[in-house]
């Protein structure tokens, strides 16, 4: 019916939504923290995903779960500290902007586990891109980023090829995110993903 294609609409435009948040938040944050504080925040998204899962959602958990949140974190949380080189300088503005990009990235994983119960996941992939991207270009016009980016492509063609395998790997990589969404729920994938990041450093 038309108010479901409205309904599941407004879906993908929340997801889109807090997609951009999520990312725009975490790089901006970066103007004021250091990237080990960055990581150590995105790695906490466990603990945030499943609390607003229990709030938002009606889903619930048993202790061996939150202890094994707790645990990932810790592992992540200690092996930071450990390698980490500098301080982990915060500041006001960069923690309330990774705070706002955690909730919001929290948020994702829910907000897919629900469209997939009812959607096809290329469908999620498609709408989700289109309408972020369109998010961007708004606001790469309204800052004037989109001037400065095609000045950049010009002198230096050359990165349009690593953009180019920058996609296409982000895009087997969401396939692969959206499966374990589908098969193992919203922690589960949370949970793959911090672990991501220590193969990342």
């Amino acid at each position: 019916s038309a108010s479901t294609s409205w309904t599941t609409f407004g879906f993908y435009l929340l997801l889109s939504l807090l997609i951009a948040a999520a990312n725009g938040c975490a790089t901006a944050a970066l103007n004021f923290v250091s990237m080990q504080t960055k990581v150590l925040f995105k790695s906490s998204k466990i603990v945030t995903t499943m609390l607003l899962g229990v709030l938002c959602f009606g889903k619930f958990y048993d202790v061996s779960e939150y202890a094994c949140m707790l645990l990932v974190v810790g592992g992540l949380a200690a092996f930071l500290l450990a390698t980490s080189s500098g301080s982990l300088a915060a500041s006001l503005p960069g923690v309330a902007l990774l705070t706002i990009g955690v909730l919001s990235d929290s948020l994702v994983p829910n907000v897919q586990q629900k469209l997939l119960t009812t959607r096809p996941m290329h469908e999620l992939v498609f709408h989700s891109n289109w309408i972020s991207a369109a998010i961007t270009l708004v606001y790469m016009g309204f800052t004037g980023e989109a001037l400065t980016a095609w000045l950049f492509l010009k002198r230096r063609p050359r990165v349009l090829a690593l953009l180019l395998l920058q996609s296409i790997a982000g895009y087997l990589g969401i396939l692969a995110y959206l499966q374990t969404v589908r098969g193992h729920g919203s922690k589960v994938t949370v949970l793959v993903t911090s672990c991501r990041k220590l193969f990342t450093i």
